[in-house]
């Protein structure tokens, strides 16, 4: 036995040097080497293998392609798809044939050919293969139907045993009358041409990008271009496109970054909702220009980005005050067509208790008196004090109506100035592409991106320590700044006393109220000059219709000797001499009209 069986060879006789050499152990061997070549595999091919070959992980190379059903295929054969290649269709529309090469003996289940179609068809069809018989091609089961098969395009067939399931088209330009999909599609860019994906149940139509659930009509483009969401019958025209969302109660667009609304903008029964969901501003751009914005406070802004009432533009606070500041020019008009009347109307709990009115060329201030803001001069404010109701402060007594004298020392106004940066778009954080289970992208990668920054200047009024050119922690809207205390400009207001001279040619007016709304200047106030009010005058003194009023130096005012000239020292004419009010000390109000 010239192989053990394992594929190894080996010399039956051994012979030793100087020993004699048999005949018959010679010829032996060499009946074995015989036998041993003739097991072995020719390369010309003269050898008939007689049983399998186990490769051990080996592979034969550089082979050639498979010609014939009993030879098997080169890789690269495969991967060509020459295999189930059968080149363009023959025979007539509707009894197609190929010839594939190898040709096929037989028919057998899952056989599997392509081929362009020469041809299309006009109703049920046969396809014969190698000039076989001619099984019936089938689509979902059912026969084909006119237009099934599309002369040009692409096909591809496979044999169930019974009959050629016709099972996919490749072309660019294919009409389907009834699709049916199962699992994923890929199609390339412009390959669904009609009016729209419509009727039937999309379990799961999906490529990158797409993936729609519906099971009505969900998106409508319309011949026009106009996009509809919810409605078959989008607004608009071929020169007014429109994209029209209708909701069953509402509808919305969200708008996000990096997967976090930023922005979203619902409507419904009610009326329109615009949403800042990432709690920043609002803002709106003219040719990339920004001409307005609501900003994190509610502040409305037009012309401006800061609440700084002294940069150019309109400032319209979320706690309802309005600031028109404007660098040269009138900041406000008002304009009444067709007739005359009111043009401003000014009301206090709801009640009108005066009004700015227009009368032909007049214009009248109605219910109203010039007043001016004043503060207490240095060591001559009334000693009593009294807290607040309204906000808890302690304040100098004056009585309404108290009259005051003018002092030689300007009122002073502080101010404090600070930068601020502000965010304008949150932070965006770097997220991976998400794939699907077949590696299609369902939502791309996110770049990671800083905020959106913005440094606003403040100018803003203050009360509290420190003087001008000092630098302070201030706090604003939850945050502490280095600010710089500054003084407010002041041409012409003086600070007052209580009139303490009779007869006072210095007198500034009378006291009417402290500014309680005022936070930055709690201790200021109000003092009437001209116009109607009332003056207070002490108990005892009698006043009658007309009298001429002047300072008694006590802070109340008394009639002025001479009442036939209005000298520098009178301060008002009695309009009414009945009581308005009446003080715990017994001097009461009256109505004055003040000069």
């Amino acid at each position: 036995m010239a192989y053990n069986g394992s594929g190894v060879f080996s010399i039956i006789n051994q012979f030793i040097f100087g020993t004699v050499i048999s005949e018959t152990e010679v010829n032996q061997n060499f009946d074995d080497v015989a036998a041993g070549l003739s097991t072995a595999i020719t390369k010309d091919g003269q050898t008939t293998i007689t049983a399998n070959l186990p490769m051990s992980g080996f592979k034969h190379t550089n082979v050639g392609n498979g010609v014939a059903a009993n030879e098997y295929a080169a890789l690269g054969q495969v991967q060509s798809g020459a295999v189930n290649w059968a080149g363009t269709a023959g025979g007539t529309a509707d009894a197609l044939t190929l010839t594939p090469s190898p040709a096929i003996t037989a028919y057998a289940a899952g056989q599997v050919f392509r081929f362009i179609a020469g041809s299309t068809n006009t109703g049920a069809a046969t396809l014969t293969v190698s000039g076989l018989t001619s099984p019936a091609i089938r689509r979902d089961g059912a026969a084909l139907v006119a237009g099934n098969i599309v002369s040009g395009s692409q096909y591809e067939v496979v044999y169930d045993g019974t009959a050629f399931q016709l099972s996919q088209a490749y072309s660019a330009d294919a009409t389907f009358d009834d699709l049916s999909v199962t699992g994923t599609v890929s199609l390339p860019d412009n390959s669904i041409s009609g009016d729209k994906l419509d009727g039937g149940t999309y379990s799961n139509f999906s490529s990158t990008g797409i993936k729609d659930n519906a099971t009505s009509t969900a998106v409508t483009i319309d011949s026009s271009g106009n996009l509809g969401l919810g409605t078959t019958s989008p607004d608009g025209d071929s020169s007014n496109r429109a994209i029209t969302i209708n909701g069953t109660s509402s509808s919305r667009v969200v708008l996000k970054t990096g997967e976090a609304t930023t922005m979203s903008l619902s409507s419904g029964a009610g009326g329109m909702d615009i949403d800042s969901a990432s709690g920043g501003r609002i803002k709106i751009l003219v040719g990339g220009i920004e001409r307005a914005r609501i900003d994190s406070s509610g502040n409305l802004l037009v012309g401006k980005t800061s609440t700084d009432t002294g940069v150019q533009g309109a400032f319209i606070s979320a706690d309802g005050r309005g600031f028109f500041t404007r660098s040269a020019g009138a900041p406000g008009g008002y304009n009444r067509n067709t007739n005359d009347g009111t043009l401003i109307s000014f009301s206090q709990s709801n009640t009108i208790e005066g009004t700015i009115s227009v009368s032909g060329t007049t214009v009248s201030y109605n219910g109203a008196h010039l007043g001016r803001y004043g503060q207490w001069a240095t060591g001559q404010k009334p000693t009593e004090t009294d807290i607040s109701e309204r906000d808890g402060k302690e304040r100098p007594v004056c009585l309404r109506g108290t009259v005051l004298s003018n002092v030689d020392e300007e009122c002073v106004w502080l101010a404090v100035n600070f930068t601020r940066i502000i965010e304008t778009a949150p932070a965006v954080e770097a997220k991976d592409a998400v794939l699907d289970e077949d590696g299609n992208e369902i939502e791309p990668a996110v770049e990671a991106k800083p905020a959106d920054i913005e440094e606003v200047s403040e100018h803003i009024l203050y009360y509290g320590p420190g003087a001008v050119g000092d630098v302070i922690d201030y706090e604003f809207e939850g945050e502490t700044y280095q600010a710089t205390i500054v003084q407010e400009d002041n041409e012409q207001l003086n600070r007052v006393k209580v009139s303490d001279v009779a007869g006072d040619r210095n007198w500034a007016g009378v006291f009417q109220a402290y500014d309680y709304d005022d936070e930055y200047a709690p201790y200021d106030f109000y003092v009437a000059r001209k116009g109607d009010f009332l003056v207070r005058v002490a108990a005892g003194v009698t006043v009658q219709l007309g009298d001429l009023l002047e300072s008694a130096g006590d802070g109340t005012a008394r009639p002025q000797i001479d009442q036939d000239l209005v000298r520098v020292s009178t301060l008002a004419k009695v309009v009414m001499t009945s009581d308005r009010h009446v003080y715990d000390d017994g001097s009461r109000l009256i109505a004055v009209e003040m000069f």
